[in-house]
Order: C-alpha cells, then structure tokens, then sequence
C-alpha cells in the first residue's frame, strides 16, 4: 500500500506523517528537519544516493502548492521503492542512481546549505510583495523570488543547471539590482509555458502566466551545458 497519498492535499502534519513512515519503511532515506518556517513549521530535507553529482529540489512552491509537494513526497517514495527492489525508476536503474547521485528534497529559506554545490537545482519559487530575513543577501533588497533565484544560483557549482517555474515577475523584471545579479552569475538557456494550466486558478486570485526559466552559472571554461 502506498505511503503518499496523492488525492489528499499536503499539510504540514501530513507531510511529517508521511515522513516518518517513509524513514520506517525505508531506514536509507536520511530525514532530518532543517529549522522551522516563518510560521512556525518544520522544514524538511530528505537525503538520496552517495554519488558525486549532486541534485537539488527546492521544496517550495506558491499557487497550487500541495500539488508541487505531493510531486516531490511521491517521488521519495517511488525511488526508495525501486532502490529497494532494485528496480527501474524514470527507465534508470534505481541502485545505479544511487551511487552516481545524491538527491535531495528541502526547503529552501532556512536550509544552511554549501555554496557552489549542487550540479541541478529544480524547484517553483515562490512570489510576493515582501522580502525574506537572510543576513546574507540583505543588502540586495531581494523580494522573496528573486531571493530564491538568487540563493538557488549560489548554491549551483560552475557549470550547473537550474531550472525554475517563475512568472513574469522574474522574467520581465525592471529592477537593475536583480537582473544584474542573475546576469553576472548564468546565461539564459530558454524559457517556456507549457499551458498546462496548473498554475491557474491561483488561490490569491494572481493571474500566473507560468514561464519555465533554466539557466546555466557561468564557467570560465564552457558556454552552455544542456538541459535535459
């Protein structure tokens, strides 16, 4: 019987049910709570695989957000599942995985996470009028998605890929500050819609043009790596 339960919306009691479950049915997973969010919640990261290269996905998500955390709680379970039956996951062999890569699912504001790090950072920023408390990035009056694009780009090494859900907010974006900051770190590799739809209707009524945004930190040494 499976752990995740996709028809129900994601609470942040559910999510720690969940967790605890998945720890027990499956003792390789490392689960450890971060620090707690503005609101009191616990902040979650979830650690697969012993490789070298290295994945992140960003727990955090706005609009539809108990969809986007269903995705990622889904996903533990699934590859555990596999890397325990020593089965296949995406067509990869899930214990080849394993030891090639390291996965892991966070959140993200609180997350005391190395610079330069992570090879892929995949996550959906989340947006609003107000700004996020980091000692770090305070002097760059960032609002809180353009904090997360920035954090995300100084987590990623040279020659890493990241690739953000965003919305116009970012892309077309007035504010010399941010658009500087990005530029200096990664070069644009392409931008999307998908018109999936998930996006809409958002639940604070904001009309959300999803744009898909993938950009590569610079390198010295290369131009571009793909994105697959």
């Amino acid at each position: 019987m499976s752990i995740v339960q996709t028809e129900l919306p994601v609470t942040a009691a559910r999510v720690e049910e969940y967790l605890a479950q998945l720890g027990r049915a499956y003792p390789f997973l490392e689960i450890e709570q971060l620090a707690r969010s503005a609101y009191g919640r616990p902040l979650w990261a979830v650690t697969i695989g012993e490789g070298e290269r290295r994945v992140l996905y960003s727990a955090a998500h706005h609009a539809n957000e108990w969809l986007t955390a269903t995705v990622l709680l889904k996903f533990i379970e699934d590859y555990a599942e596999a890397l325990q039956n020593d089965t296949d996951i995406g067509g990869v062999n899930a214990r080849q995985l394993y030891q090639t890569a390291t996965v892991m699912e966070s959140g993200f504001e609180k997350a005391d996470l190395p610079d330069s790090f992570f090879d892929v950072v995949v996550g959906n920023v989340p947006f609003g009028d107000f700004g996020v408390v980091d000692k770090k990035y305070e002097k760059n009056h960032f609002l809180i998605h353009d904090y997360f694009f920035a954090k995300s780009l100084d987590k990623l090494r040279p020659g890493g890929v990241m690739a953000l859900i965003t919305s116009k907010g970012t892309m077309d974006k007035q504010a010399e500050n941010v658009r500087r900051y990005i530029a200096d770190r990664a070069e644009l590799l392409g931008d999307f819609c998908r018109g999936c739809g998930y996006c809409m209707p958002c639940p604070k009524n904001v009309d959300i043009p999803g744009t898909f945004a993938a950009y590569n930190r610079r390198h010295t040494e290369s131009k571009f790596w793909g994105l697959v």
